[in-house]
């Protein structure tokens, strides 16, 4: 019973071998006839997460993280006001933490860009503007890449969806259940 509970877990945490694109997103957040991709790439060698957001009309790449980071308790970012703009100094997911920026710090997050299609971007590009000048359009990927030891590169191609929060909540206490379950009966 335990193997098959880790084997169901490790299933829906793993990437799969298919094409990422919008419709494998499970966390979604916002309502609207647009969506886009937010992309978190901790470079810990595992894959990026992608969480998704719907809006109608223009929207900017930093109300859309500012918007999912209001909205998934999972998510918490840091953002640091400079004399050029804001800028992502923090970003905590999912037991990963990255944050830095200015000096003596051990990276910084770098900002990439993929637009308007519907699979994940095969190339993704430097950010020209900052996260409030960016506007997103309609199948839009924005990417948040740890950039250790200031040596910024794009987001890696091998993208996860995170399951729903109230989907992991669920899946965590049905193993707990199963657990306890298990307890008892060899107890008895």
């Amino acid at each position: 019973m335990k193997k098959i509970g880790l084997a169901l877990l490790a299933l829906a945490c793993t990437p799969s071998a298919f094409a990422f694109d919008f419709s494998s997103i499970n966390t979604w957040y916002g309502t609207g006839s647009n969506q886009a991709a937010l992309v978190l790439d901790f470079k810990t060698g595992g894959p990026a997460y992608a969480i998704g957001w719907r809006f109608n009309g223009t929207a900017t790449g930093q109300q859309m993280i500012t918007a999912v980071a209001a909205a998934d308790p999972t998510l918490d970012i840091e953002i640091t006001s400079y004399s050029f703009g804001d800028a992502i100094t923090g970003i905590r997911y999912l037991g990963n933490n990255a944050a830095g920026f200015g000096t003596g710090t051990s990276g910084y997050w770098g900002y990439w860009l993929g637009d308007n299609t519907f699979t994940s971007p095969s190339t993704w590009t430097s950010s020209p503007v900052g996260m409030s000048d960016r506007t997103l359009g309609n199948n839009s990927w924005d990417g948040w890449s740890w950039a250790p030891n200031f040596d910024d590169t794009a987001p890696t191609n091998n993208i996860t969806s995170v399951p729903e929060p109230i989907s992991a909540v669920a899946l965590v206490g049905g193993l707990a259940a199963l657990a306890r379950r298990r307890r008892k009966a060899q107890a008895a």
